[in-house]
Parts: structure tokens; C-alpha cells; sequence
């Protein structure tokens, strides 16, 4: 092979990893004007409308249970708490749409997008909106954006995950605190009631909580490579043990074995063991034979020596395998070292 052709497929090689590192970059421009144009169709083509819905769904519950399980509640405010969880993931799927999304990805006032309230004045649909936008990876498949509209100071975080050689967006995460679904929806939610004998008052009614053990089944592949060596699982065999409205116990039979940064082939112990798992917004619990460890997720990150087990445990009860930062808020957790 003569040094020509040797040049051109080194060039090749270039021109394809530095499309692979742009092209969240190019995707994003192309969302930006499309913005600027209020073209929603053109926004559309780069939304994952059905993981959309369900991340905003997680979230808005999330946010109501954490409102609900950090203050003392009656029953009647535990039920229309619920009531108002049940309203709020029909608010999101006539919301989720593509004036909606460009409402929402144009850091406009967030209520419109979540309420269906289209109606602009003239002046919001010609002005373009004053949008500053960061970027990061978070890895090499999924890329972070985060909106910033200057005039109302609102932020949204979007999390893209490429798609073939294009990327969508996937996740969107929102202030929960500026759009507060909980008092949006309480006028409507709560009945008015004549005051109650303390001793008539129904008893606390606990919002239910879903976890997806999807990721964990008989088959499935958990994987941390916060260290060289990766540590690898592969889930020989899944229980749910006990289900309450707030959290789930599941047994994990596993296989363990590990492989480096680099290497591809996965060295295997051939020796299974069992984990106890509490899903659980309050007190996420891994527990291997008598070692039990509450997995501290909150705002200021985990520790490194729990890094595999907070994975394990966000992989195991929501399925998530993202960013850590971003799934702790996505769900609600703020749980602190014991």
C-alpha cells in the first residue's frame, strides 16, 4: 500500500471520528434555527416523544412524592396529591407535542407548555427568544444541552442519545420548583371540605411510587467502569420480594466478573451471589450477605467508593444507565450520608 492511499484512509478516518464528535453540534444548530423559526415540525424530527413523556411523567411524580414525604400531610392532602399525580401525566401527554416542545425548548413561560396554553401574543410569536445554550458530553453517546432564556432566567436541560448516525433528544429535564405541578393543580384537585374532629381525620394515604426493573431481568448486563478494572454483572435470576406504595424489594442473582478499560473480553467468576435490593425515593438500600449500604443520592454527588453501587441500584430500580448528576434530579432523590 502506497503512502497516497495510506494518507487518504488516515484522512477518511479523521473525517469520520471528527463527524462523530461534531455532529450533536450540527444537530443542535439545526434545532436552533429551526427554534428561531418557530418551525415545529423541523424541532419534531429530533424528538423521542415516547421516552419524552415518560422522563416529564417521572419527574412531575417524583417532584409531588418528595413534596408529599418531606412534610407532615393529612389524608385529604395525600389524596389530592395523588389525584393530582394522576392529572398531571394527562396534562404531559396532551403537553408532549411539537408546539408544545417548541414552547418548552424556546424557554418560554413553562406552565403554557405543561397546560396546553398555546395562546401567545404577537409580540412572543415574532420575537426570537434570547436563548443561551451549554453543551457537554456525558458520554460518547449522550450529549447535555442546557436551554438558558435570559429574559425569564428559566433553564431546560435537555439529554440527547445518538441515533444511528444522527442524535435525539430523549430526556427532557425541567425547574420542577418554577412549574410546580402540585399547587397548579390544588384548586382543582382538592375539594373543599368542612373542617374534620382531628379524631375523624382519614388516615394518611401514601402515594405509589413506579420503579422499572426492566434493566435487571434474567439476561441482563450491569456494568461500572468507575475503575480500571470494569466490574461486570450478568443477572442469572430476578425476585420482587415485596412491593409496597413506596418501595419495592427485589433479589438479584448474579454473576460477577470484570475486564479492562480497553479490553473487550469479560473475565468471568463463575460464581453467583445474591443482592438485596430496596427501591425506595428515601432510603435506596443495597445489601450483599450482612454488608447493608444506603446509597447516598443527592445534589452533591456521589462518593466514588459508592459509585458502583449507586449505578447498580439507579440501573436496577429505574433502569437508568445516564448521567448520575441528571437521574438524581430526574427522580427526586436527596438522600444524605448516614
Amino acid at each position: 500500500m502506497n503512502k497516497k492511499m495510506i494518507g487518504v484512509i488516515f484522512g477518511l478516518i479523521i473525517l469520520i471520528f471528527g463527524y462523530l464528535y461534531a455532529s450533536p453540534y450540527i444537530i443542535l444548530n439545526s434545532i436552533k434555527n429551526a427554534l428561531k423559526e418557530n418551525d415545529s415540525e423541523k424541532v419534531s424530527a429530533y424528538i423521542d416523544y415516547t421516552s419524552v413523556r415518560q422522563s416529564l411523567k417521572d419527574q412531575m411524580n417524583a417532584y409531588m412524592l418528595k413534596e408529599i414525604t418531606t412534610k407532615e400531610a393529612n389524608g385529604w392532602e395525600a389524596l389530592g396529591a395523588m389525584m393530582a399525580s394522576t392529572l398531571a401525566e394527562k396534562m404531559v401527554d396532551a403537553a408532549v407535542t411539537p408546539e408544545g416542545m417548541t414552547l418548552m425548548l424556546q424557554g418560554k413561560d413553562l406552565r403554557k407548555s405543561l397546560t396546553g396554553n398555546r395562546e401567545d401574543t404577537p409580540k412572543e410569536r415574532t420575537d426570537t427568544p434570547k436563548i443561551e445554550y451549554r453543551t457537554r458530553y456525558l458520554s460518547m453517546n449522550i450529549f447535555e444541552v442546557t436551554f438558558k432564556n435570559k429574559e425569564n432566567d428559566s433553564d431546560v436541560k435537555i439529554i440527547m442519545e445518538r441515533d444511528g448516525l444522527s442524535w435525539k433528544i430523549k430526556k427532557i429535564v425541567l425547574p420542577m420548583d418554577e412549574i410546580n405541578p402540585k399547587q397548579k393543580l390544588e384548586p382543582t384537585t382538592i375539594p373543599t371540605v368542612e373542617k374534620i374532629p382531628e379524631s375523624e381525620t382519614p388516615p394518611m394515604i401514601e402515594p405509589t411510587t413506579t420503579f422499572n426493573f426492566s434493566g435487571v431481568q434474567k439476561g441482563a448486563k450491569l456494568e461500572s467502569c468507575y475503575h480500571d478494572p470494569c466490574s461486570i454483572a450478568r443477572v442469572m435470576e430476578f425476585k420482587l420480594i415485596k412491593q409496597t406504595p413506596t418501595e419495592s424489594n427485589i433479589e438479584l442473582t448474579l454473576v460477577g466478573g470484570s475486564r479492562g478499560w480497553d479490553a473487550k473480553q469479560i473475565e468471568w467468576n463463575h460464581e453467583a451471589h445474591k443482592i438485596q435490593i430496596q427501591c425506595s425515593i428515601t432510603k435506596p438500600t443495597l445489601q450483599i450477605e450482612d454488608q447493608v449500604t444506603i446509597v447516598p443520592l443527592n445534589n452533591s454527588g456521589v462518593p466514588g467508593v459508592l459509585w458502583s453501587d449507586a449505578e447498580t441500584y439507579m440501573q436496577a430500580c429505574h433502569n437508568y444507565t445516564g448521567d448520575m448528576d441528571a437521574g438524581i434530579q430526574q427522580y427526586g432523590y436527596n438522600v444524605q450520608d448516614s
